[in-house]
């Protein structure tokens, strides 16, 4: 019984890896070198003259990951927010605050534990991460999830059976 358990777990944890690569393929798909929805619009708006090359460096990294783990950090803020008491905005006009001043001293104090959980939420599978840096930077740069995976795949692939 022990057995199958793991063996599920780890079919599990192989189809979340696939899901996953999948989705950052789409993503390299959706926005490659000269014919991507960014440049073609930065293009059309004359922003460029030429496509920008927006896969295998840093920034692509940083959209990679804003773009994957975007929904883990709007969840937990979303909650927070929807629990939110909309007369505390009324109050805070009839005291002749601002839409600048109610957000700073009314709705951001509010919201910070929203937005801490999301941060620890986000933080710690972005610093494991591997496959967005490894498929969108390219090699060149080491992030930690590469480390780990650089100095030990045999031991990873051992465990993970696809």
């Amino acid at each position: 019984m022990r057995q199958e358990f793991f063996n599920l777990e780890l079919k599990t944890n192989g189809q979340k890896l696939y899901e996953f690569t999948d989705q950052t393929i789409d993503w390299i798909n959706k926005n490659n070198f000269n014919n991507g929805i960014l440049n073609l619009i930065l293009l059309n708006l004359g922003i460029t003259s030429e496509p920008l090359q927006l896969l295998y460096n840093q920034y692509a990294v940083i959209m990679g990951i804003v773009y994957t783990y975007l929904p883990l950090m709007i969840l937990p803020l979303y909650g927070y927010l929807n629990k939110f008491d909309l007369n505390l905005i009324e109050a805070s006009k009839d005291l002749g605050l601002n839409r600048f001043k109610t957000f700073f001293k009314v709705i951001l104090p509010l919201s910070v534990p929203g937005i801490v959980a999301g941060s620890l939420l986000v933080f710690i599978p972005v610093v494991g991460e591997f496959i967005i840096p490894e498929m969108l930077g390219g090699s060149d740069r080491l992030y930690y999830g590469k480390i780990l995976w650089d100095v030990h795949p045999e031991d990873i692939n051992k465990r993970v059976k696809y």
